[in-house]
C-alpha cells in the first residue's frame, strides 16, 4: 500500500506507538487535517506549539479520539526531529492525563458491570463451545475460521486480536520458532505434536517483549489439526486467511467474526472485552499468587498491574 505521508513519518508512528497499519496512520492525519483545516504539507512545528488551542479543536471527541489526535502531533514532531522539546513533552504529559481518565472511566465499567448480572458466566460458555465442536466442524471455512477466533478467547487465555491478525502460520520450521528473524509477525506450528505460538507483534510488545506458548487445550489443538487439514493449504499463509489467500482481514473483521459466531452459539454478540473480562471475573475465584498473575498478565498481553486484583476479584 502507498499513501501520500512521507516514509520517515509513517516510521516515527511506529516507533512512538508500535503502530503498523498504514491505514490507521492515513486515518489519524485525514482527521486532524480536517479538524484543524490545513493539509498535512502545509504543517509545521510552529502551528502546534500552543497545545490549548490545539485542544479547543479536538475537545468535541470522545477522549480515546483524543489521544489518537494528541498522538499524530506528538508524532510529526518526532519526524521533524523536535522529541526533545518543551512541547513534545506537553503533550506527552496530556496523553498521559487522558490515558488515566480513560482507564479510569473503564475501571468504573468493569466494577459496575461485574457487581451487575451483565458479566458473561465464562465456565459455562466455554463448556458450551466444547459441547458443539462436532456441529462446528460441519461449517465451511469462514464461519469454521470465526469459531477457531473463539476458540481462542474461551479454551486458552484469550488473546488480542491483532496477534490472530498478524499470525502466520509455518507448516515445517526449519528453525525455532522465536528465532525467525522476520518480527513483524507471529507464528504458528505443530511442532512433535504440539502447537507453539510465537507472539512477536502484538499491543505491548516493547515492554514484555516476545511472548512464546503451547497450546494446552485439547480441544483447541483438534481444531487447529482440522483447520489447517482441510482450509490452510500452504505453509506461509497468513493465519486468517487460509484458502482465502488474498482475502483481506484485520482486527474489525477478526472481532465482528467472533461477535457473529457468539450470537449464533450463545444468542448474545459477546466482544473479545467481554471474553477478557468474564476470563479474568473467573480467575480471581481462586487464589493466585504473583508470579502467576505476572504471568498471566503477560499471556493476555498486559503487564501486570495490582489494581486488577481490585477490580475482578469481588
Amino acid at each position: 500500500m502507498t499513501t501520500r505521508l512521507p516514509i520517515k513519518y509513517i516510521n516515527a508512528y511506529s516507533v512512538v506507538d508500535n503502530e503498523n497499519s498504514k491505514n490507521f496512520i492515513l486515518y489519524t492525519v485525514n482527521r486532524l487535517e480536517g479538524l484543524l483545516n490545513i493539509r498535512f504539507n502545509e504543517w509545521n512545528p510552529t502551528i502546534f506549539l500552543d497545545i490549548d488551542k490545539i485542544e479547543n479543536k479536538i475537545k468535541e471527541e470522545v477522549p480515546s479520539a483524543q489521544i489518537h489526535l494528541l498522538g499524530t502531533v506528538k508524532r510529526f514532531l518526532m519526524y521533524k526531529n523536535k522529541d526533545n522539546t518543551m512541547i513534545y513533552k506537553k503533550y506527552s504529559n496530556k496523553i498521559n492525563s487522558l490515558y488515566k481518565v480513560l482507564n479510569s472511566n473503564r475501571e468504573n465499567k468493569i466494577i459496575e458491570k461485574n457487581n451487575s448480572s451483565e458479566t458473561l458466566d465464562y465456565n459455562n460458555l466455554k463448556n458450551i463451545f466444547i459441547s458443539k465442536i462436532p456441529d462446528i466442524k460441519k461449517n465451511r471455512y469462514i464461519q469454521f475460521r470465526n469459531y477457531i477466533f473463539l476458540g481462542f478467547q474461551l479454551l486458552e487465555i484469550p488473546t488480542n486480536l491483532c496477534n490472530l491478525q498478524h499470525l502466520k502460520y509455518i507448516k515445517e520450521p526449519n528453525t525455532l520458532l522465536k528465532n525467525i528473524e522476520d518480527k513483524t509477525h507471529n507464528y504458528i506450528s505443530k511442532i512433535e505434536g504440539i502447537y507453539n505460538i510465537t507472539y512477536n507483534n502484538y499491543k505491548n510488545n516493547k515492554y514484555i517483549g516476545q511472548i512464546n506458548i503451547t497450546i494446552s487445550n485439547l480441544h483447541l489443538a483438534d481444531l487447529l489439526d482440522y483447520y489447517f487439514d482441510n482450509f490452510v493449504l500452504e505453509s506461509g499463509y497468513a493465519f486468517y486467511n487460509g484458502i482465502e489467500f488474498n482475502s483481506n482481514s484485520n482486527n474489525t473483521t477478526i472481532g465482528e467474526g467472533i461477535r457473529k459466531v457468539s450470537k449464533k452459539l450463545f444468542n448474545k454478540r459477546y466482544s473479545v472485552n467481554d471474553y477478557r473480562a468474564g476470563y479474568l471475573k473467573q480467575y480471581y475465584q481462586t487464589e493466585r499468587t504473583y508470579q502467576e498473575k505476572v504471568l498471566n498478565s503477560k499471556y493476555m498481553n498486559n503487564i501486570y498491574n495490582p489494581r486488577q486484583d481490585l477490580l475482578f476479584s469481588n
